[in-house]
């Protein structure tokens, strides 16, 4: 120690030190202001969220305790849909509830388990940042996607938000959902064409459109018919799958009324025995009240007809004809299809031979007659078997009888099971 210097007092010196200290230090109501605020964001509330908004996983909420600004925050509800607050001792279910109804339990368990003492509404829960909440379009006619859910959107701007769909009379639609008691068939057709439809169904979050093309299955024709195989619509009939071939009853040379379907018994196993069905085509093709439904793989046995008849002499068109099983054919209906006869026909001696009891028997009619004052006897119905000669001008009347005996004694050893009779 120098000389003459004043000594220091040990003792003040570290008093002046401590309070020096303590004046350095914040007041113990600051350091409890500056308590760190766990919040993952902060924004105004959105306005145009319905009163009835459901929270969900990656909503974004603010929590605003009224003089409590240690427990206020924004945060985003978690996977687990559960909200942690301090002061709590566990945490809050959220998923599932409206922004008051939080709100109302979270005032209860601040009370209960955090010890404060609050007023009605200090409490408040609104929503800063909505989740994206998504619906989604699948299935063969689209390609997959998910949309962002608007308020108030129905299946009509859905699907015009994808861009459309084509031929929607023929789409299946089918919506699913997580919200949703069991999945709803839809006519998307009317849908998009008329608002009010119930078919134009409100969608909810979560929702899954399934929009299908039409499914085929596959026909295979066999016999008399369009061979070959065939796909349609899962949906079509019989009928329609024969119309759209271009089948029809008239000139067809299948026995229309005798086919039958054939298809497996176990439609999963193309071992299992095949099981036969009787179908009347020709019923099939005129009765609007006879359908027959395909299934997939089905086979449709069409048998050669025998109904037809033979056609010589002076007329054209085939010799072999197969007459329509819709209706009765007439001589003048055999003239017609042949295209009319040559300019050698003797037209007032064209002869029917009939097989009757075993026994060829001819007739002979006068067509010129009949073109001429429409005398029904000289034009009758023909039947199965029959032969129409129509005989050469310059040929006696017996010669062309006999040449049309001998036609059909050649026929009937050839085609032993021509049917026989005059009515």
């Amino acid at each position: 120690m120098m000389r003459g210097a004043r000594p220091v007092r040990q003792p003040a010196l570290l008093a002046g030190l401590l309070v020096g200290g303590l004046s350095l230090l914040p007041p113990v109501g600051a350091r409890a202001q500056s308590a760190p605020v766990i919040a993952m964001e902060n924004g105004p509330a959105v306005t145009n969220i319905p009163a009835d908004y459901r929270l969900d996983t990656d909503d974004a909420i603010t929590i605003d305790v009224g003089r409590h600004p240690d427990v206020s925050r924004t945060i985003r509800v978690p996977a687990d849909g559960s909200v942690r607050l301090p002061r709590l001792l566990r945490p809050v279910f959220a998923r599932g509830k409206t922004c008051s109804e939080l709100a109302d339990l979270l005032a209860e368990r601040l009370t209960s388990e955090g010890r404060l003492v609050l007023r009605p509404g200090q409490v408040t829960v609104s929503v800063s940042a909505p989740r994206q909440r998504r619906v989604y379009v699948r299935g063969s006619a689209v390609a997959g996607r998910e949309h962002e859910l608007q308020n108030g959107e129905r299946i009509s701007e859905l699907v015009a938000a994808i861009g459309g769909v084509p031929q929607p009379d023929r789409i299946t639609a089918l919506l699913t959902g997580p919200h949703r008691e069991a999945p709803i068939s839809l006519n998307l057709d009317d849908a998009l064409n008329r608002p009010g439809s119930p078919d134009n169904v409100p969608l909810q979050e979560g929702d899954t459109l399934t929009l299908d093309a039409p499914r085929k299955i596959r026909l295979y024709v066999e016999g008399e018919g369009p061979r070959g195989v065939h796909e349609f619509d899962y949906r079509f009939s019989l009928k329609q799958m024969l119309v759209e071939l271009g089948f029809s009853p008239n000139g067809a040379t299948g026995d229309l009324k005798h086919s039958r379907i054939r298809r497996k018994s176990d439609s999963h196993d193309p071992a299992s025995p095949d099981v036969f069905l009787p179908v009347d085509l020709l019923r099939v093709m005129t009765d609007e009240s006879y359908n027959v439904k395909v299934q997939d793989m089905d086979t449709l046995e069409i048998p050669v007809s025998e109904q037809y008849i033979y056609v010589f002499g002076e007329v054209g068109g085939a010799r072999k004809v197969y007459l329509p099983q819709d209706r009765t054919w007439y001589l003048s209906d055999v003239i017609a299809n042949g295209g009319g006869t040559t300019g050698s026909a003797k037209i007032g001696a064209i002869n029917i031979i009939r097989n009757v009891e075993g026994k060829p028997e001819a007739k002979t009619y006068d067509f010129g007659r009949y073109l001429k004052n429409l005398d029904p006897a000289q034009n009758p119905a023909v039947q199965q078997g029959d032969l129409v000669y129509v005989p050469n001008v310059k040929r006696p009347d017996i010669g062309s009888v006999w040449t049309a005996f001998g036609l059909f004694n050649l026929v009937r050893t050839v085609f032993p099971f021509i049917p026989s009779g005059f009515n």
